[in-house]
């Protein structure tokens, strides 16, 4: 997919859009995905051998899971022909290595937003890999399980400004260290049942971060 001429459209979509039981991005294949990496070949063709290519959705591509896994193959094509990648959503890749995605992360440095969803892709390693690697980073969309700790890895991507945890196990201390982030302008944390406090803390943070979606 090729970002739209509007800014704000990756915004909404890769970041913003937080439906519970459905993705945001309709399937155009219908669960049919048999050839997933020539497919995306075929796309990478018709965009200029890939570097036209800014906005990127995994799912699409990935092979039904009654069939061979293809996470790897396609996220090591992305890392290979994608380097004006600003735009990346891993919702759907469950079965992709660290090593593959380190890849992309490391290739695409032009990087601006991520979208998580609930992958195993959400990992220390990967997280730092981003600070390193991608100094544009403004988004992070993770809508599924976190770890200890994981707002220390985000204190480094200094141009951060939009994160949706909506649906994920978020800790009050975590979403402290997210609150006192100095960019930040957008926070989802709707459906997070691990966070206790977090009526307190964001009465701290409401006069400075312009959007905070809770319940």
């Amino acid at each position: 997919m090729i970002a739209d001429a509007n800014p704000f459209s990756a915004d909404d979509a890769f970041v913003k859009a937080s439906f519970p039981y459905r993705s945001v991005f309709p399937d155009p294949f219908r669960g049919r995905r048999t050839c997933g990496v020539h497919r995306l070949q075929m796309l990478l063709q018709r965009a200029g051998g890939g570097d036209a290519i800014s906005s990127l959705f995994l799912s699409p591509f990935l092979t039904s899971p009654d069939g061979p896994l293809n996470d790897d193959a396609v996220l090591n094509l992305i890392a290979l022909r994608c380097p004006n990648l600003r735009h990346l959503s891993l919702h759907g890749s469950y079965n992709g290595s660290q090593g593959a995605m380190l890849e992309v992360i490391g290739r695409c440095g032009k990087l601006e937003i991520i979208d998580f969803s609930d992958s195993p892709y959400f990992r220390p390693a990967i997280l730092q890999e981003v600070g390193r690697c991608c100094p544009n980073i403004k988004g992070i969309r993770r809508n599924g399980g976190v770890y200890h700790h994981f707002s220390s890895h985000l204190v480094h991507l200094l141009n951060l400004s939009l994160i949706n945890l909506s649906g994920s196990t978020v800790w009050d201390a975590d979403l402290l260290n997210i609150l006192c982030l100095k960019k930040v302008q957008y926070l989802d944390i709707t459906r997070c049942q691990n966070l206790v406090k977090y009526m307190d803390l964001i009465k701290t943070a409401c006069g400075r971060i312009p959007h905070i979606c809770y319940d």
